[in-house]
């Protein structure tokens, strides 16, 4: 299998038998394949410790709480420079059926 296409999971960890008996009911709707844990987790340092809390959580949690969602959405989701400026050049190239 092992396809990388960036387009869903690419590990599941089962730590139980209610984790294992859940997986098998969907486990036909999925693409798996079963892999040697030390493998699964030779680069993937996530297993063994948390990620690092985002710079703008508190305030995120702070903004959140004020119940304006769709502007707390705005704030937090702003397209970066690279990505807009990008934007921008395929919006050109449409207007001159460029593209």
């Amino acid at each position: 299998m092992n396809k990388k296409d960036d387009k869903g999971l690419s590990l599941i960890f089962v730590h139980s038998s209610k984790g294992k008996d859940l997986l098998n009911l969907i486990s036909k709707k999925l693409a798996m394949e079963e892999i040697d844990f030390d493998e699964a987790v030779k680069h993937n340092k996530s297993y063994y410790s948390s990620v690092e809390m985002p710079k703008k959580r508190n305030q995120f949690l702070i903004d959140i709480d004020s119940g304006d969602f769709g502007k707390v959405v705005k704030k937090y989701t702003k397209p970066t420079l690279k990505c807009r400026f990008k934007n921008l050049v395929k919006k050109i190239l449409r207007k001159c059926h460029l593209r």
